[in-house]
């Protein structure tokens, strides 16, 4: 079973003990990242193990490797030599740090070597040979990137080794699938930090790691599902059907995939087995053409935001209809929706799912965007009015004033001072709507709210839309009334 490691990176000794003692529990073993520490606190590393009582991984990184070490190698070595004194179970050496005397001192202590390769095309058969751990670690910055990382680490799980144990390590928020599917990616090793401590943009803590994903129950023959888009980390979807996993014993995991290309997340797909996944901006729209099959729903609005295997063949549905009637239903009822006058702003995939939502229901809709000529071919499908995000959209809003739907990205995490509609007044008898989950109430909500408005958030939708996803994935209805926030 994969480990989990909790990378300190704190400028003090105490300050890494006390990450320690918060998430022992949580944690197997640590590693100290003695480039991290100020001043004189870099020469107490040797006496760090026996501080902590829980197995010691020592690396000193330079800059170029991720680092912040930037004084000589000889300083560096001299560091080394000063903590391998000390109770380590592991100590972090690069590739091209070959230091003989390092390597002997280790192992006549009993301290395991891992040896860091950052480039996983470079790495020579022989140093899968060695006794030594060998460690693999890239940041991929695209979808290729982490197509090209998985592809890698499938090829060197099938070499042998002498150690019998490997290390996969792929950072940022392309990589964050690594980070939970270590035990599936045959990694030895995944690394997390503190809350609000991250060493690397898109690790996790330890107990969003244990409590949301279950890191520990997931095994090489789990099910896997997540979420694409771009922006996807800030998704909720992962606190809502990773606990309905666990209440009903099924053996799977949802997962947020940054995605910024489809063609090479479908092979992804492929490769990873991905069991089915939720789709969000923006690839609503352009999805529908990797499908073998798809809802009259998807059809009818041109937007899909859940695919789903079936057997080889990929087929496509469109939640975002009922999803998003659901909540104004709740409020108003069917009956009173028709006759009303709606202003929907946008003209990407969500804002057709909720034209069509809304023009099925007898709402009279005009549509408002900033690229005047996607509103237009938007109000064509649906014979709607529409206008840009101008003087004349906001005269427009102004008659199509019972209701307001944002369902653009403006305004959202974390660029949450964003606001479509600054110029727009709002009054006390509209309903206004606002596709955007994080935060809960944007400040297009707020100036709503303020004036009076009833108000509903993104959050209601995205539930709705959850329950209906997760009984397409699994066959089962959703266990629980509400979010598991």
């Amino acid at each position: 079973m994969a480990l989990l490691c909790l990378e300190l990176t704190g400028k003090k000794i105490r300050e890494n003990i006390q990450q320690v003692e918060k998430y022992r529990s949580s944690v197997d073993l640590v590693e100290l990242r003695a480039d991290c520490l100020a001043g004189e606190e870099l020469f107490q590393i040797h006496k760090f193990p026996l501080m902590v009582s829980l197995p010691v991984i020592l690396s000193i990184r330079r800059e170029e490797t991720g680092g912040s070490f930037n004084a000589s190698e000889e300083e560096r070595r001299k560091l080394f030599e000063l903590g391998l004194t000390g109770n380590y179970a592991f100590v972090d050496f690069e590739a091209g740090f070959q230091v003989p005397s390092l390597k002997e001192k280790a192992l006549n202590s009993g301290i395991k070597i891992i040896r860091s390769f950052y480039n996983l095309s470079g790495v020579e058969r022989s140093a899968l040979l060695s006794s030594e751990i060998p460690k693999f670690e890239v940041r991929p910055s695209s979808t290729a990137d982490f197509l090209r990382f998985i592809e890698a680490v499938l090829s060197l799980k099938e070499e042998p080794s002498c150690s019998g144990r490997r290390i996969f390590v792929a950072r940022g928020d392309y990589g964050f699938p690594s980070v939970v599917l270590a035990e599936k990616l045959g990694s030895f090793i995944t690394y997390c930090s503190a809350e609000g401590r991250e060493s690397a943009h898109g690790h996790s803590d330890p107990e969003t790691l244990q409590e949301i994903y279950r890191f520990k129950n997931i095994k090489r023959e789990t099910s896997l599902f997540g979420i694409i888009g771009n922006p996807v980390m800030h998704t909720r979807s992962p606190r809502i059907h990773n606990p309905a996993f666990k209440h009903l014993g099924i053996d799977a995991v949802y997962i947020p995939f940054q995605t910024d290309t489809l063609p090479e997340f479908m092979k992804l797909m492929d490769i990873m087995d991905i069991r089915g996944f939720s789709v969000t901006i923006p690839h609503k729209e352009r999805i529908i053409e990797f499908l073998d099959s798809q809802s009259e729903a998807v059809s009818a609005t041109g937007s899909c935001n859940t695919v789903v295997r079936r057997g080889k063949k990929l087929h496509g549905e469109n939640y975002d209809v009922e999803g998003f009637l659901d909540p104004l239903k709740k409020r108003l009822g069917s009956e009173r929706l028709k006759g009303m006058k709606a202003t929907v702003i946008g003209a990407g995939g969500a804002a057709r799912s909720v034209v069509f939502a809304l023009v099925s229901s007898g709402v009279e809709v005009c549509i408002i965007n900033r690229t005047k000529e996607k509103a237009e071919k938007l109000a064509k499908e649906f014979r709607c009015k529409y206008e840009g995000l101008d003087e004349s959209g906001l005269d427009l809003a102004r008659i199509y004033n019972n209701l307001v739907v944002q369902t653009t990205s403006v305004g959202m995490y974390p660029n949450v001072d964003g606001d479509p509609l600054p110029e727009y007044e709002f009054k006390r008898d509209q309903i206004v709507y606002d596709l955007i989950y994080i935060p809960e109430e944007t400040n297009f909500l707020k100036r709503a709210k303020e004036a009076g408005c009833t108000v509903i958030g993104g959050g209601e939708m995205l539930l709705q839309q959850a329950y209906r996803q997760f009984s397409l994935f699994t066959g089962k209805q959703y266990p629980f009334n509400g979010s598991r926030d």
